[in-house]
């Protein structure tokens, strides 16, 4: 029987794959050098407000946990066929306990 704790568990092991912090804000600073390749849009980054949102890391994760996240309403970036949580809390927890109550 799977508790949600073991689905948490399942969850971060199987779809975080890294902290990719700090190539993914070398990303978006690319952005604003039309010259520079490659980037990130800020307007391809879901749920993300400039002015507002504070992120303090960001992790590459898989396609299926990007889906959930959005869904959820946290920041997601897609770019290069991968998928980028920004994570604006220390609580890793704090989305992942909504999407491992529904498995």
């Amino acid at each position: 029987m799977n508790t949600q704790n073991d689905t948490l568990t399942a969850i971060i092991n199987d779809h975080i794959l890294a902290d990719q912090t700090l190539l993914v804000k070398e990303l978006i600073k690319n952005a604003e050098d039309f010259m520079a390749t490659p980037y990130i849009r800020l307007e391809d980054i879901k749920n993300y407000d400039e002015d507002e949102s504070e992120v303090f890391e960001w992790l590459l994760i898989s396609e299926w946990l990007a889906g959930e996240l959005e869904t959820a309403g946290a920041i997601v970036a897609r770019s290069y066929c991968n998928c980028w949580w920004g994570r604006e809390d220390t609580q890793l927890e704090y989305y992942l306990n909504g999407i491992a109550k529904k498995y």
